[in-house]
C-alpha cells in the first residue's frame, strides 16, 4: 500500500512538471513576440518608408556577380504592397523579387524616372 501512495505522488509531481513546462513555453512565446515587435519598430525607425518614384540603391549579392561587375544597381520604387514590400524597377525592366525596406537604401539624386522603366520582368 505504501507503493501506491508513492505512485500517486509521483504522478502528481509529473502533472505539476508538465504544467510548469507549459507555463514556461507560453511565457517564452510571449517574450519572443514582444522582442519581434521591438525589433520591427527599431527597423521601421532606422529605415523610413520609400515613396513611389524614389530612386534607390540595391546591393547585388556576391554570388550573383563577378569581381568586375558593379556591387549595386540603381532602381526606382514602383509600388508598395500591402505587406510592406516594394516592387522596384530599373532601366532594364521590373525586378521580379519584392524587396523589404532594409534591403535597399534611398538615393538623394534622381537617376531614372518611372517612364524609363520598361514593362519587362527581369531577375537581379
Amino acid at each position: 500500500m505504501e507503493n501506491e501512495g508513492n505512485t500517486e505522488e509521483e504522478l502528481c509531481q509529473l502533472c505539476i512538471n508538465k504544467e510548469n513546462f507549459s507555463n514556461k513555453r507560453e511565457e517564452a512565446k510571449e517574450c519572443l513576440e514582444r522582442q519581434a515587435k521591438r525589433m520591427k519598430l527599431q527597423s521601421d525607425m532606422s529605415h523610413p518608408p520609400a515613396l513611389q518614384g524614389c530612386n534607390v540603391r540595391v546591393k547585388i549579392p556576391n554570388v550573383d556577380r563577378s569581381k568586375c561587375n558593379p556591387q549595386s544597381i540603381i532602381a526606382i520604387v514602383l509600388e508598395k504592397t500591402t505587406d510592406e514590400f516594394y516592387r522596384l524597377g530599373t532601366k532594364y525592366g521590373i525586378l521580379k523579387q519584392l524587396y523589404a525596406r532594409s534591403q535597399f537604401s534611398l538615393c538623394t539624386e534622381k537617376f531614372i524616372t518611372l517612364r524609363d522603366v520598361p514593362d519587362v520582368d527581369i531577375c537581379l
